[in-house]
Formats: C-alpha cells, structure tokens, sequence
C-alpha cells in the first residue's frame, strides 16, 4: 500500500479539495480527490457524502414558508421605499447644495471678473504713474544738473568777489597810501602858502612903510611948490 493511501484526512482537507475542484470546473469525485490529497478512497467518501448532506441541510434553511417569504419581501419593500424616500429627500438637498454652489460659483465668477477688471485699471494706473515716475527722474536729473552748473556759476561768483575784493582792497591801500602822500604835501603847500603870506604880509607892511616916507618926504614939497 502507498503512503497516499495511508494519509489520514479530515473534513477540512476534503472541503478545501472538493472547493479547488468546483473553482476549476471540476466535478469533486472521491478519485480526483484522491489522485489530489491522496489517503483512504473509503474515508474520503464518507466525508465528501458527509459535506453533501451538509449542503443540503444549509439549503433546507432557505426553504421557508410563502407567508414568511410575503413577510420579507412586505418588508424589503418597505425599506427600499424609505431608502427611496431618504434618498429623494438627500437627492434634493443635494440639488439645493448644488443650487446654492452655482449661485455661489456666479457671485464668485462676477467677483473674479470685477477684480480682473479692478486689476486691469490698477496695471494701467501701475504704468501710468511709471510714466509719471519717469518723467520726474528725468526732470529731477535736469534739475540736478542745473543745480550743478548753478553751483559752478555760484563758485565762480565767489571766486570773482574775491578777486574783486582783494582788488578793492589793494586799490584802498594804493588810495590810503595815495592819500597820505597827498595829505603830506597838503600840509607843505599849506605851509608853503602860510609862509609866503606872512612874506607877503611883511613886503606889504614894509610896503606900506616906505610909501609913508615917500608921502612924508613927497607932501611937504609939494605944498611948497
């Protein structure tokens, strides 16, 4: 005798063989399971008789009664038109939801177009005022560069004050100078002047003194002539 037909088997290598038969599309016969499993021929029918009744005692379970069968199906009935009724009533607040997102989605469609226009206007303002800055930079470079040349201008002034007053200053020192040569020979010619009055003065004097000698010797005479 071979050890496949030693092999004990139990009801749940049966099952499971009988189980990989009938998904193959075989029919589990106490052969096939044996050239499978192997073990006894007789035991491995006695379990596959065994799982049969069995079967059929799980299928004599579902044999129920009509009235019992009118009962359930009273009752699926019912439950399916509850589930129908809650499902109408979900469906519905579900189309309000959605209602309601499409209002929402609207609101926010117009927002999003009012704010692409509002960015819009803000870029056009955006260059605008880039022109504007443009045109500032340029004119406070121009006035930079007037500041510049007034700058110059103004050191140049200075320069030419300062010339000027040193000239001004050296023709003060020629004049002060000039004016105390002049002042010195003021006072000799006024000097000079004095003495010759006083010259004058003693000519005239002696002048005088001699025309009265001559009119003292003169006057007698002429009386007498």
């Amino acid at each position: 005798m071979s050890n496949n037909n030693t092999k004990t088997l139990n009801m749940e290598d049966v099952n499971l063989a009988r189980q990989q038969a009938l998904q193959a599309g075989k029919k589990p016969t106490v052969s096939l399971i044996h050239q499978t499993c192997g073990g006894n021929t007789g035991a491995i029918g006695a379990l596959l008789s065994e799982l049969s009744a069995r079967d059929d005692r799980a299928m004599a379970a579902f044999d129920l009664p009509d009235e019992f069968l009118i009962a359930g199906l009273s009752n699926l009935n019912q439950m399916w038109s509850e589930a129908v009724a809650k499902n109408g009533a979900e469906l519905s607040d579900v189309r309000a939801e959605l209602d309601a997102l499409s209002a929402d989605r609207a609101a926010l469609q117009t927002q999003l177009e009012m704010q692409i226009e509002e960015n819009a206007r803000l870029s056009d303002e955006r260059h605008a005022l880039a022109e504007r800055l443009a045109t500032a930079d340029q004119k406070l470079a121009s006035l930079e560069a007037l500041e510049a040349a007034m700058d110059e201008m103004q050191a140049r002034h200075d320069e030419g004050l300062s010339e000027a007053a040193a000239k001004i200053q050296a023709a003060e020192t020629v004049f002060e100078a000039g004016k105390a040569t002049w002042t010195e020979r003021e006072r000799s010619l006024v000097a000079r002047l004095e003495e010759a009055q006083k010259t004058a003065d003693r000519y005239r004097v002696q002048f005088e003194s001699f025309a009265h000698r001559v009119l003292d010797r003169v006057g007698p005479l002429a009386e007498a002539g």
